[in-house]
């Protein structure tokens, strides 16, 4: 009888030793694991609010490791959610919109935004390539964007459309097909370019997709007259000379200010017999004054295409190509010494 109490003693005393040392250990792991009654579970927090609660003081609260070649999904499905890739990170899959929300802190004086950075992790890490503030600015390459795009660097775009372009001080806007450049009480006006107009010291010949583009001058080339003869000339009409004194002129002429004249070559030549008409005419309309000075009819004349050009190919040391503009042959040969017209033209 005596042995038989002793023994419930002990079992009772070992019984009591287990529920104390079970007690103790789930008050220590009483945080690590949570399932309320809802279904919610906490992960390091006691009342979780949402169906995965995790409390981590630091460090990753999460790790999600996807297999080799393979891809895990956060998302109601894998359209629907952000992934995460083996190979290539993250990416965030949506077939319906995205909006991403930022309230603005209006209790605060800081400004709150989203950034997205490069080289480092967190919000001290690495370099913020872009910035969008609370209040709608933008900023690349910038943290402190004070319009609504900022962009500190070099801006490329095929087509880039804005009503206003402010330069400095300057703001340049069209106004009826021109650009009209304004700074307080200075005003410029740019008028577009097209062919037949008269720029850089002739008529517009060609404009290239690029701006560039080719002017063919006024007139031909005519020698200077010295005394009661033209210079380097024994011949009769002064607008003729040979291939070599012709590639000189071109060389030399200096209108509207320019110094890169030239002679043209077969193809400049067969544009300028394209567009003789409209050359004439808007020449004409350019020197208009010089038509109501002295002889008109002869004024008039100079502005006339003659009937052969010289170009810039050469066949051979002595034969050069030359330009029908009776009827418009550009595979004609003529000898270096003949003497036939010029008109230069330049490119710009």
């Amino acid at each position: 009888m005596k042995f038989r109490i002793k023994a419930n003693r002990i079992l009772k005393t070992l019984l009591l030793i287990i529920f104390v040392s079970f007690s103790s250990l789930m008050v220590a792991q009483v945080n690590a694991l949570v399932i309320d009654s809802s279904g919610n579970v906490g992960l390091g927090i006691l009342n979780p609010k949402a169906r995965l609660d995790i409390l981590q003081p630091e460090g990753m609260a999460m790790g999600i490791n996807p297999g080799s070649g393979k891809s895990v999904f956060l998302g109601s499905d894998p359209l629907n959610s952000l992934q995460f890739d083996y190979s290539f990170g993250q990416a965030l899959n949506s077939v319906h919109n995205i909006s991403f929300t930022i309230n603005k802190n209006d209790l605060n004086t800081d400004m709150r935004y989203f950034d997205f950075r490069v080289n480092g992790a967190g919000f001290s890490e690495g370099t913020s390539v872009m910035r969008i503030n609370e209040n709608g600015n933008v900023g690349i390459s910038t943290t402190d964007p004070d319009a609504e795009l900022d962009v500190a660097g070099t801006v490329k775009a095929e087509v880039l459309e804005v009503e206003t372009l402010r330069i400095g001080n300057w703001e340049l806007k069209e106004v009826n097909g021109n650009l009209i450049a304004t700074h307080g009480d200075k005003v410029g006006v740019f008028a577009p370019l097209g062919v037949g107009d008269v720029y850089g010291g002739g008529i517009i010949l060609q404009i290239n997709e690029d701006g560039t583009g080719l002017v063919v001058a006024f007139e031909d080339l005519k020698r200077q007259r010295n005394g009661g003869s033209f210079n380097g000339a024994s011949r009769f009409d002064p607008w003729e000379w040979d291939w070599i004194e012709a590639q000189q002129a071109c060389d030399d002429y200096k209108g509207g200010g320019f110094d890169d004249w030239r002679m043209p070559d077969r193809n400049e030549m067969k544009l300028i017999y394209e567009k003789r008409n409209m050359i004439y005419g808007n020449s004409m309309a350019q020197l208009l004054p010089r038509l109501f000075k002295g002889n008109r009819y002869r004024e008039r004349l100079k502005l006339q295409f003659k009937d052969q050009y010289w170009t810039s190919e050469e066949q051979s040391d002595r034969k050069a190509w030359r330009f029908d503009f009776e009827n418009g042959r550009s595979d004609l040969l003529e000898n270096k010494g003949n003497s036939l017209s010029v008109r230069p033209v330049r490119a710009f």
